[in-house]
């Protein structure tokens, strides 16, 4: 019988940690975050042996290392080993450094040099913790996918290297919808995009929802670094917008069923050269908007698609599936292709991958024209065929390693295949940032050999840098330039996977590589300070927004999860409780709210602030502060009330 199983799990670190995403050059230590950061796991078991866990993570990346953690803290009893386990990220760029046993990714994406052994362990155990809830829920259930299309929220940033490889916009969005069907005004960028939001959804027999696992194409960088804002971005509000909408919909839920927040993951899907975009908007008004409300406009709209897409899943439902994972960890080095091509013997960076990415630049940036001070774009020498990086114009590797550290010499890929009676769904994961056309040809291949849908997650296992096709290698730009395996990677990996898809396993590598230099430790640590107390916190209300704020002694860095650190409660009678909007109190972790620390010498202040919904007003309110590490009880932790008018 098919079974199906979900949870989420808050697994938000502590601020004063560098930020992975913009690099080490523009890496800023975490001052606030902004709405939790989570991991939410789909299990799924076909009842013949078939089981697989889906999870989604608001990080950058989800690597081997993390994914070696989870395993070992799950244990065989789960039936989830590092062969079954799908660890996705979301892409986020304002999530934590220093995580990933990874030289490449933790001093390269992120200032400071090191592994966070304690913190990495940390949000491993809130992962495995995901999963093992998710896997006790498994229930009879329904399965099904379902895909819906949103434009006009995302763009190519690279599209020059995109029609250098002979693709033309408009012709490609019409492999997605027909002609008459795409929105007017969308611009070259806007089309050469995937729109689809593609999800597997599961409920109960009953028809009362499960959980879900999804992948948009798009990077998470609506929130620019200089904000330090630990947050998932605009991906965390497109699943908070899919909760609300499902939970407010009475279609979902049968009668005498109790309404929750359903486990939604959303991970990134093919969006190494796609950016965010509002309609009507180039990449410079997007440069020039970028912050949280940027992250809430797109996370508004993609959310409502992710319903959408929910709700297509919901008319093509299996009862009875076969789910095959499979998984590979080929030595990219100097790895020979089937036509007697070969990758290169070493990773090497070009020269443009200096400059950073439109919505992320290293150097100075001219708004008009969206180049780095030093114009890096195609910049690429002679085409040679017996050099496999050919053309472009590499560093030193030793000189890129002591900047960017070494990348894992596996690849671990993975291809998860859940079959029905009529339908066949591929789900292929990679360890780096697929772009559009690359994806589409992956796709193809699958869809050639008997898929009926694919879906294709990236950042999956350690991070490789990104993938590209060999004409958009050509151009060089800051994609091709970060292909760090040459010229021939995407053709490479497309062979990998169809040997996946063939049943052509070769054994997992003997032993886990992982690598660090030495302990990174930017955050602060509560042990032995949680007697010093936080002052009580004081609550105002303004310009429709409640602002709370209390003191403590600088070296208490509490982490946020697993549970809310601020519950917003409203006097009934005599008694204070919960503030309840749907089924769900809100608090800090069900809700966006801004928490900050700034420093005053010994002492930091925290402040945390939220926008009161209308539905809310004319409410006598307050906040209680339940973080264990502040030290504060009772009263002492409660605010005074304030009318919200």
């Amino acid at each position: 019988m098919l079974r199906a199983g979900a949870a989420f799990h808050d697994i938000t670190p502590a601020l004063g940690g560098h930020l992975a995403g913009f690099g080490a050059i523009r890496s800023e230590v975490s001052r606030r975050v902004w709405g939790r950061l989570f991991a939410t796991a789909l299990v799924l078991d076909d009842g013949a042996g078939g089981r697989v866990a889906l999870v989604a993570i608001d990080f950058h990346a989800g690597t081997r290392y993390l994914a070696e953690l989870v395993a070992n803290e799950l244990g065989p009893e789960i039936g989830i080993g590092i062969d079954r386990l799908f660890l996705a990220g979301t892409h986020t760029h304002s999530g934590p450094g220093h995580v990933y046993g990874n030289t490449l990714y933790d001093r390269m994406a992120a200032g400071g040099q090191g592994l966070d052994r304690t913190g990495a362990e940390r949000i491993a155990q809130g992962i495995a913790a995901a999963v093992r809830e998710a896997t006790a829920e498994l229930r009879p259930a329904n399965v099904g996918h379902g895909v819906a299309r949103r434009w006009g929220y995302s763009q190519n940033r690279s599209l020059r290297a995109f029609t250098n490889d002979g693709a033309r916009p408009e012709r490609f969005a019409r492999t997605h919808v027909r002609v008459e069907e795409l929105p007017a005004g969308l611009s070259e960028e806007g089309l050469a995009v995937d729109p689809r939001v593609q999800v597997i959804w599961a409920e109960d027999l009953a028809g009362a929802p499960i959980g879900a696992f999804a992948t948009f194409a798009a990077h998470g960088t609506a929130i620019p670094a200089g904000q330090a804002t630990l947050s998932a971005d605009w991906c965390g509000c497109a699943v908070r917008a899919a909760q609300d909408r499902i939970e407010r919909a009475p279609g979902y839920w049968p009668t005498a069923t109790r309404r929750r927040r359903i486990p939604i993951g959303l991970a990134a899907g093919a969006m190494g050269d796609v950016d965010v975009d509002l309609p009507g908007l180039d990449i410079a008004g997007i440069v020039a908007l970028q912050g949280t409300a940027l992250a809430a406009r797109v996370g508004e709209a993609v959310g409502e698609t992710l319903e959408r897409a929910i709700a297509n899943a919901r008319t093509a439902l299996d009862t009875k599936l076969s789910i095959v994972t499979r998984f590979a960890e080929p030595e990219p080095a100097g790895a020979w292709l089937e036509d007697g091509r070969r990758l290169a013997p070493y990773p090497a960076f070009g020269i443009p991958a200096l400059g950073g990415s439109e919505l992320g630049r290293n150097f100075a940036l001219d708004a008009d024209v969206l180049a780095s001070s030093l114009n890096l774009e195609s910049r690429r020498g002679d085409y040679r065929p017996e050099d496999p990086h050919a053309p472009k114009l590499t560093f030193e590797s030793a000189i890129v390693e002591v900047f960017t550290g070494r990348p894992a010499p596996v690849l671990p890929i993975r291809l998860v295949t859940i079959e029905g009676a009529y339908r066949t769904l591929q789900l292929a994961g990679l360890p780096g940032e697929p772009t559009t056309l690359f994806a589409a040809r992956m796709e193809r291949m699958l869809l050639d050999r008997g898929a009926t849908s694919v879906m294709i997650a990236g950042v999956t296992g350690d991070y490789a840098g990104y993938f590209t096709t060999g004409r958009e290698y050509d151009r060089q730009h800051y994609e091709g330039a970060s292909t760090i395996w040459g010229r021939c990677t995407g053709d490479w990996l497309i062979e990998e996977v169809r040997a996946l898809a063939a049943g052509n396993v070769a054994p997992a590598a003997g032993e886990a590589f992982f690598e660090a230099e030495g302990e990174y430790r930017g955050a602060g640590s509560i042990q032995g300070r949680a007697t010093q107390r936080a002052t009580r916190p004081t609550l105002t209300f303004s310009d429709g927004e409640l602002c709370g704020v209390w003191s403590a002694p600088s070296g208490v860095l509490p982490p946020f999860g697993p549970d809310p650190w601020i519950l917003v409660e409203e006097l009934d009678g005599s008694q204070w409780v919960p503030v309840i909007l749907g089924s769900t109190p809100v608090s800090d972790q069900t809700r966006a709210m801004f928490v900050e620390r700034g420093l005053e010498g010994e002492k930091a202040i925290w402040q945390f602030r939220y926008a009161v919904p209308a539905v809310l007003r004319g409410r006598t309110l307050r906040f209680r502060l339940t973080a264990l590490g502040f030290a504060l009880a009772g009263e002492d932790a409660a605010s005074e009330a304030v009318r919200v008018d």
